[in-house]
């Protein structure tokens, strides 16, 4: 009876304790849910945020068939932006491809708030949706699956706070999964596509059917991903799809398209970036600079990574866990392999960590998955380690615990492929090969390290030209020499404004303080004559800052440009993104204060840049037939193309003299500064390349007779760009 009575007591703590862990588990869920509301979906219905405007601001352009080839630039962008009443808020399109936007499309016509409530409703039921059916095909069921998706909680968090599209990306995952284990290899390919046309990771599952032979799945994936360039290319414009093909995508392949040294970015590149490149202000002290150093070691760190894992692959395909932890780890690779990783990225993770654990535990490997489990949430929710004034030594790769959380999960993966406890349906075991590692690790070391050498091989170390400003800009352009000193456009924390010498330009008295964006500007040399763009709801208008404040303001125009003898203001004009050329009076606007400005230009042209020349000649830049070229106006008379040129040029700038113009140019797909002479382009067209390397030169003026001022974003992020001087001589 004694034993007995144990034997009962013995059996009633067990099963007390089994109670326990379901109701922590809706404990934890509950307390999730709790705050993924007040933090993520209260918080994001009380501000745009960030991220959401960035997609939707791009699918009502195309809602409202705007011309789109300069999504990319950052000041016509964030006009857009503030045109369309997204006020106080800095937007960049940056490394996004134009499908991305394709899913705002049907919530383009609603105001910016009201478009952000139903994404982000959009988002939650994708989310159960993608949940339920992951706990479902794994097993585990949808209370277990539910507390393993809501551990991520900051991913989750961020990305409904900021309404972003990594939600939607989770569920096309999450379904290719599904399809893929029932062996429905188009569908699975499909999914892939889609997702990759929004975010370009997903494509590298081409390299996941490969090695499994699933041609089907290759196929449909190759043909769907084809089928959504090609549907960009009749939505967005042939414009948009060159730009991003161009100008974007290799950028982004460099971990370049936004800051490349942000010490908050927890991808491999920017830890690279930091510890061997250089640059002046994002980077001033790295630990070793060496270019090459980084060319080597940052293709040899991917190739490790993927070689190692991509040899444990299963030669072929069977519906069993060991496929489930082949897809997850792959899935996993993608994501810290990926160049610029934000955290809200990290809700992927959801779809490797269910399977993953249901595979686990399906073969009673408990301390393993509490192991991968612990991983999975540092994975999630760390962030790098931030020093004091972001100092960089032997230690900074230590910063990084989320990238290394992400490597223990790779290597926890590694060692579950070579287990011998996973089961064979067909007995066979796939052991480690050496070599076959090998040659994996070789092949994508070489194969990888193509863009960096090559990036390498054209680097140019432009950085000793650079200004010295300490504004804390996150961009800067258009620099004009002045008497009172350097005056450019900057963006700041507070939006973009003018500023002098590294301060901002005061308004008038200096009491008058903007409460819009200062997109662009023009000013005489003595930098007292100043016109300036202020981008508000619905359009742009150009004011004159004088001593005492605003004396002449004209509606409906932006990129302002002044006579050299200060008599007359050229101005910008936009119609769906296609620009107009128009003059007025500015000795007239002054003294009465109304503007009847003059259109200049036919409508066959889309103007880009304007700027004075000498007399009554203006000089811009405008896109007809397809091509960008430099023409030539006086008012009154027909524009003339000023230089016949095989590729586009744009912003001209005349020197003092008036017999040289720099101006961009294309070459090899990045806006390169040249110095032209049109005068003698009728017998021998003299032209001298000042720039070179892969990156971009933006906004050229003459600081003397033989200096030039410009914005470079070499070394830096697609157009974060710097300012640098060079000297040109005849």
């Amino acid at each position: 009876m004694a034993s007995s009575s144990e034997e009962i007591r013995a059996t009633s703590r067990f099963a007390s304790v089994a109670q326990f862990g379901p109701a922590l588990e809706n404990s934890i869920i509950a307390v999730s849910v709790i705050i993924l509301l007040w933090k993520g979906v209260i918080a994001g219905f009380r501000s745009i945020n960030t991220d959401f405007p960035n997609y939707y601001v791009v699918a009502r352009l195309i809602r409202e068939h705007y011309l789109l080839d300069r999504i990319y630039d950052w000041v016509w962008f964030q006009r857009a932006t503030d045109h369309f009443g997204i006020t106080h808020q800095l937007t960049g399109y940056v490394g996004l491809t134009p499908f991305s936007a394709f899913p705002l499309l049907p919530f383009a016509e609603l105001s910016p708030m009201h478009a952000k409530y139903l994404w982000v409703a959009c988002n939650i039921v994708l989310l159960v949706l993608s949940v339920c059916a992951l706990g479902k095909i794994s097993g585990m069921g949808s209370r277990r699956a539910w507390f393993i998706a809501l551990c991520a909680l900051v991913p989750l968090r961020n990305d409904l706070l900021y309404g972003q599209m990594h939600l939607v990306i989770l569920a096309l995952l999450a379904a290719g999964y599904i399809f893929h284990m029932r062996g429905k290899q188009v569908a699975s390919g499909c999914c892939m596509a889609i997702a990759g046309a929004l975010k370009i990771y997903p494509l590298f599952f081409c390299l996941y059917f490969l090695l499994k032979r699933r041609w089907k799945a290759l196929t449909a994936t190759i043909l769907c991903a084809a089928a959504c360039i090609a549907l960009s290319y009749v939505v967005a414009g042939q414009s948009a799809m060159h730009a991003y093909l161009t100008e974007q995508l290799p950028r982004s392949l460099r971990g370049e398209s936004t800051d490349p040294f942000l010490p908050t970015v927890t991808s491999a590149t920017a830890m690279f970036h930091r510890l061997f490149l250089f640059e002046p202000e994002l980077n001033p002290h790295p630990f070793l600079q060496s270019p090459l150093l980084y060319a080597m070691l940052y293709p040899l760190w991917q190739a490790i990574l993927a070689g190692v894992l991509l040899s444990l692959f299963r030669p072929a395909f069977n519906t069993d866990a060991r496929e489930a932890l082949e897809w997850a780890s792959f899935t996993t690779l993608l994501l810290f392999l990926s160049s610029a990783p934000a955290t809200y990225h990290y809700v992927v993770l959801i779809l490797p960590a269910v399977i993953t654990l249901a595979a686990l535990l399906a073969i009673g490997k408990k301390r393993a998955a509490v192991v991968f489990f612990l991983l999975y949430l540092a994975a999630c929710n760390l962030t790098t380690i931030r020093t004091a004034h972001n100092v960089v030594n032997i230690f900074t790769p230590l910063h990084y615990v989320k990238l290394w959380a992400g490597v223990g999960l790779i290597c926890c993966y590694c060692i579950f492929l070579l287990s011998e406890d996973i089961p064979e349906p067909t007995g066979k075991k796939y052991p480690f090969v050496p070599v076959r590692t090998a040659t994996f690790v070789l092949g994508l070391w070489l194969a990888g390290a193509i863009i960096p050498l090559s990036h390498l091989r054209h680097f140019r170390q432009d950085v000793a030209s650079r200004i010295a400003l300490s504004d804390s800009a996150y961009v800067r352009s258009a620099p004009i020499q002045t008497d009172r000193g350097l005056m450019y456009v900057a963006m700041l924390r507070s939006g973009y404004h003018i500023m002098l010498s590294g301060k901002q330009l005061p308004g008038g008295t200096g009491e008058r303080q903007p409460v819009e964006d200062q997109l662009s500007f023009t000013t005489d040399v003595s930098g007292k004559e100043v016109w300036i763009e202020e981008a508000g709801s619905s359009i742009s208008r150009v004011v004159r800052m004088g001593p005492s404040g605003v004396t002449c303001e004209i509606e409906n125009a932006e990129s302002p440009a002044l006579s050299r003898d200060g008599r007359k203001v050229a101005f910008l004009r936009e119609d769906h993104g296609h620009g107009s050329l128009w003059l007025f009076d500015a000795v007239s606007c002054e003294k009465t204060g109304s503007v009847d400005p003059v259109k200049l230009t036919s409508a066959g042209m889309d103007v880009r840049t304007v700027v004075s020349a000498s007399g009554d000649e203006w000089i811009f830049s405008a896109l007809a037939g397809g091509r960008e070229r430099i023409y030539a106006i006086v008012p009154g008379h027909a524009a003339h193309p000023l230089i016949e040129e095989q590729s586009d040029l744009d912003s001209p700038s005349p020197d003092p003299e008036g017999g040289r113009i720099v101006a961009r140019k294309r070459i090899g797909e990045h806006w390169q500064l040249i110095v032209i002479n049109p005068a003698a382009a009728a017998q021998t067209f003299l032209e001298k390349q000042l720039t070179s390397g892969d990156c971009d030169a933006y906004t050229p003026s003459w600081e003397g007779e033989n200096t030039i001022l410009y914005a470079t974003d070499c070394s830096r992020g697609r157009g974060m760009n710097a300012l640098a001087t060079l000297k040109v001589y005849r």
